[in-house]
């Protein structure tokens, strides 16, 4: 085997390797194919045709012309397996053009001539996949060569046309993992490209059969103002999109996990302001106003205005691969969108949806998942006129959405917790439940700081609650992390201990001994604590039983059956 010298090296030197030899086990058995790149190597090809992937992933058409010309038949689809086995799908997800061609060119051999080629029997089609990922050189070609590999109007499976995969920028219709880095500019020049060659502006994605036909998950307008510029939303509305379109949401996909259930009637603005596209907004301002219509007041079916949506913003989205400049630049836009839509109507800061939430509950809920720097977000809430003194249906004001996290660690930034008190909550409100916000706190041994606050400010530790429960009784009961042994039982015990500490001299009304005191059930903060710290010693037990078990199978076995039984893709 030749060694490439350093100045051609082998881009697949990988796979430089002896072959594997026959797997007898095969019907009939599997022989690993072989080719000589241009260098002169050797290359071996693996079960899983990854150096198939990698030839079409670098667009070499050069070497993928003589590796198909050693095995044709890797051009065949298997309409069983997923469509990211599919080499014509790699090809075009990796906007690999020249690689495309080679295998269109390949597959027309040996298919009926004139047959279209279609790949909505493997859940894809090119020209979106394509036009999804903003590919716009291979949309050009797909689009130049309709029929045969492509039709502008053909639905994929997810219900979508090419202006509609598109249009969506973050992949929210498609399963498939978001794996490309996006851009405005690429994704605008597609869509105008498909409105050039005849895609329709107000098109709608169809529902999938777990929801009525009547239900539109989205139109191209919605998906469009998430992200884009002036330029595309004016063309589509001029071109006949409707901005006043309902469409039906899933909480849970929006990541809106504390409201279960499809949001009705949504439209273009809830969307844009969910998004923190202020441009858009302005843009679908500058329409509805011309309509009389007023842009910031428009209600979903949960009587959710665009600010409650804006409030609702997700800084950490795809969080591992955000950085901190562009977390900064996504506070800004929120900040910018709040803004503009409290400057076309101030009175909207304390409106209430149906569960009675203003913007400013939304905005102190959502704290929790992204982190310090979204203090800014309800900071200018308060400062445009939010009241955080405002009950919801449940009782419970912004202040208890900061400290009922769903029993999750509350961080400590007590500026959270001062602005909300500077702006009309207090720490002894009741809820329905008759729980305070210290009841909420205890639930979780990590909050000893935010609970010593609370303490200082005011807050009583022998409140009770419509069970009789004080906040001794939640943290005597509490756990370090819901459901989840995460620290050994000593750990456990000296933070509960920090606590309780706290709260048995944090009552208004001085008691002999506030561990004595009963619940409606007649159980007292030290019943339940022995109880709580009886089972975490338990689970002590059972982590050292297992411990000691893994540690006398260690050394047992290792080694065997590798290899063995790993799946390969057979065409």
């Amino acid at each position: 085997m030749p060694v490439p010298s350093s100045d051609s090296e082998s881009p697949y030197l990988e796979f430089v390797q002896a072959p594997e030899g026959r797997i007898e086990d095969e019907d009939p058995p599997y022989i690993p194919m072989t080719m000589t790149d241009q260098n002169g190597c050797v290359l071996c090809e693996t079960e899983n045709f990854d150096l198939l992937r990698k030839i079409i992933c670098r667009d070499d058409v050069t070497t993928l012309k003589k590796y198909l010309a050693i095995a044709p038949l890797v051009i065949e689809e298997v309409d069983e397996l997923p469509c990211y086995y599919s080499f014509f799908y790699i090809a075009v997800s990796s906007g690999s053009l020249g690689a495309l061609k080679v295998f269109l060119d390949q597959y027309s051999t040996i298919v009926t001539p004139g047959t279209r080629l279609s790949f909505k029997q493997r859940k894809f089609l090119l020209l979106n996949e394509a036009a999804r990922r903003a590919h716009i050189d291979i949309v050009q070609f797909l689009l130049d060569n309709q029929p045969s590999f492509a039709d502008i109007q053909e639905r994929d499976p997810q219900g979508c046309t090419a202006i509609l995969a598109a249009a969506d920028f973050y992949s929210t219709r498609y399963k498939e993992a978001f794996d490309w880095q996006p851009s405005v500019e690429r994704s605008t020049a597609v869509m105008e490209l498909l409105l050039d060659r005849g895609s329709c502006a107000s098109d709608v994605v169809l529902a999938d059969a777990g929801h009525k036909q009547s239900t539109i998950p989205d139109t191209v307008l919605t998906l469009a103002v998430q992200w884009a510029g002036s330029g595309i939303i004016k063309r589509l509305i001029d071109e006949g999109a409707d901005i006043d379109a309902k469409v039906t949401k899933d909480s849970f996909h929006l990541g809106l996990y504390n409201q279960d259930g499809d949001i009705h009637e949504v439209r273009a603005i809830h969307m844009a302001s969910f998004h923190a596209n202020p441009v858009a907004i302005d843009t679908l301002h500058s329409y509805r106003g011309a309509n009389n219509l007023d842009t910031a007041s428009v209600r979903d079916s949960r009587g959710s205005i665009p600010l409650h949506w804006a409030a609702r913003n997700q800084l950490r989205k795809q969080a591992h691969t955000v950085s901190r400049s562009e977390l900064q630049e996504r506070v800004h836009n929120i900040l910018t969108t709040i803004n503009l839509l409290l400057d076309m109507d101030p009175a909207t800061v304390n409106d209430q949806d149906i569960a009675g939430n203003t913007p400013l509950h939304y905005a102190v809920h959502y704290f929790l998942e992204n982190g310090k720097l979204y203090t800014a977000i309800f900071k200018v809430l308060c400062q445009r006129g939010a009241d955080a003194s405002i009950y919801n249906s449940s009782r419970q004001t912004p202040l208890f959405n900061l400290l009922d996290p769903d029993g999750l660690y509350i961080p400590d930034d007590t500026e959270a917790i001062s602005i909300l008190l500077a702006n009309g909550a207090t720490v002894n409100d009741t809820d329905n439940a008759g729980n305070t916000v210290l009841h909420h706190a205890a639930r979780n041994l990590r909050n000893a700081s935010v609970i010593l606050f609370l303490l200082s400010e005011g807050a009583d530790g022998t409140a009770q609650n419509m069970k009789q429960n004080t906040p001794l009784h939640i943290a005597a009961s509490a756990e370090s992390m819901p459901n989840v042994p995460s620290n050994r039982a000593y750990e456990k015990v000296n933070a509960q201990n920090r606590i309780l500490s706290q709260l048995a001299t944090g009552g208004e009304i001085e008691l002999l001994d506030p561990m004595s005191m009963s619940n409606s059930e007649g159980k007292t903060p030290r019943q339940l604590l022995n109880a709580k710290r009886e089972k975490w010693n338990e689970i002590d037990r059972q982590l050292n039983q297992q411990q000691e078990s893994m540690g006398r199978g260690m050394g047992r076995g290792m080694g065997r059956g590798i290899g063995r039984g790993r799946g390969r893709v057979m065409r």
